[in-house]
């Protein structure tokens, strides 16, 4: 309960900071000089309907003057406000409570769907440690599943930072973020910088297949018949940039020409290409290359490993992660790993963390992320991907632990997993870890993978000095 409610007259002495006594002042109406009344559109079914409008929200146009340059042009510059209630059309009322929230108490509740709007607002009434804070919230939140919806607002920002964090995702998990719903709602010249890319791991048909599901809700959004000739229109010149030689001749003919989604005389093109026809080269026969050659390592690899025994209870946010510690004998990079979920779409939130042997986390990663069937050795498991958005180096001899605190449904996990695995010439050795949750131990659990790459050793370079050049001079002479 707020404290001037409980003392009217003395809720001041209550309040040991400037901070608690903003706090009880966001949202009040006391000493209020300013209120904002929040317009949105009204849901209808194709008639104009007349627009809602919000009970005013109180505030003080003292705090918001001295966090905001836009505010304090608005109340106290040469074209002040002479309104005291002001009309918001382009926010939500919970988003612009949070946007107010942080200017008073320098604290807001964010989400996925909230963020862009925050977000906008920050950018409008210019709040630089607002934006910072929805950066970084975007980026320890950044998932294959919505790194196109994240790249669209990073672009829209100019937030060159966050476009980097989103293409890093996208080149490593491509196939996983163009399957997401935000690919096929990026405009165009997201979908042809992507295609313009040489470095992405992906196929070249999952690239086609991918464009014409895009094609598709394009062609829906613009209220016009899905046919091959209206894709054909809205993807445009980015026909262009799919590397069809790279596909093979057999697939081209099946899986690309039967859509008949490319003009006749691009598709005789093709063939012309493949059978070595044409000196005109309208198209790559570039591969395209892995940003990093991903490896996996599997816990339970060994044939007597089982799986799919779900545990009992729901995962709740208990404040103890499943654990387990591992060393390796070559150096690594570790980009992410493998963790059971149960059915097709449920959703956990995630907390992730690699830590060293003092304990310092080196790496880490919060999300949201829903579960999908994999076929492995006959059987369908329910799984789901956490990568870092940076992968992390592992060094030989070093011992460290894995944490990955889950909240969300019950989970699946197995049992007779192997404590040491060579995956591609690097051996894997694991160890318990204590208040690890559940069943999850060196011979069970979670983390049935661990993805990483190989780091190639730097070439020692001898640099000589001026006495061996000149020694070398002479000899040559």
């Amino acid at each position: 309960m707020s404290v001037i409610k409980e003392d009217p007259c003395g809720w001041q002495l209550k309040c040991n900071s400037l901070l608690e006594r903003n706090t009880q002042m966001f949202q009040n109406s006391l000493l209020s000089d300013v209120s904002f009344v929040i317009i949105e559109e009204a849901e209808g079914d194709g008639e104009e309907q007349e627009p809602s409008r919000s009970e005013p929200i109180p505030a003080h146009k003292y705090v918001l003057a001295i966090s905001s340059p836009v505010f304090f042009a608005m109340f106290y510059g040469e074209i002040a406000e002479k309104t005291n209630s002001i009309e918001i059309p382009d926010a939500d009322k919970d988003s612009f409570i949070e946007f107010l929230s942080f200017l008073y108490t320098d604290k807001c509740e964010l989400n996925i769907e909230s963020v862009s709007v925050v977000f906008y607002l920050a950018k409008k009434y210019m709040v630089p440690s607002l934006i910072s804070h929805c950066i970084n919230y975007l980026i320890k939140n950044l998932t294959a599943q919505n790194v196109f919806s994240i790249l669209s607002l990073a672009l829209q920002f100019e937030e060159t930072h966050l476009v980097s964090k989103c293409w890093n995702i996208v080149e490593i998990q491509c196939a996983e973020a163009l399957t997401s719903d935000g690919f096929v709602r990026v405009p165009h010249s997201i979908l042809k910088d992507l295609l313009s890319r040489d470095t992405l791991d992906v196929q070249e048909i999952t690239l086609f297949k991918a464009c014409s599901r895009w094609a598709e809700y394009q062609c829906r959004q613009l209220g016009v018949s899905v046919t091959p000739e209206e894709k054909r229109k809205v993807l445009g010149d980015a026909l262009d940039l799919i590397r069809y030689p790279v596909i093979g001749e057999d697939r081209f003919a099946r899986d690309v020409v039967q859509t008949n989604l490319l003009p006749h005389e691009t598709t005789v093109h093709v063939f012309l290409m493949f059978k070595n026809l044409m000196k005109e080269q309208r198209f790559s026969k570039k591969q395209r290359k892995k940003r990093w050659e991903i490896f996996i390592c599997n816990r339970y690899s060994d044939a007597k490993a089982k799986y799919y025994l779900p545990l009992v209870k729901d995962r709740d946010n208990s404040g103890l992660p499943d654990r387990i510690a591992f060393t390796v004998n070559k150096r690594i990079m570790i980009h992410g790993v493998r963790l059971f979920g149960e059915h097709t779409g449920e959703k956990y939130k995630v907390k992730l963390d690699i830590s060293d042997n003092n304990n310092e986390v080196v790496g880490s990663k919060e999300g949201d992320f829903s579960s999908k069937v994999m076929n492995y050795q006959e059987k369908g498991l329910y799984v789901f991907d956490v990568f870092f958005n940076d992968p992390v180096e592992v060094k030989i001899g070093t011992r460290y632990t894995l944490a990955a605190l889950l909240e969300g449904p019950r989970t699946c996990y197995a049992i007779n997993a192997s404590s040491s695995v060579d995956a591609s010439g690097v051996i894997f050795t694991f160890f318990d870890v204590d208040n690890s949750y559940s069943e999850t131990s060196v011979r069970t659990g979670q983390f049935m993978n661990l993805f990483f790459s190989l780091i190639v050793p730097e070439q020692a370079v001898k640099t000589e000095s001026p006495n061996e050049k000149r020694s070398s001079i002479s000899k040559a002479r």
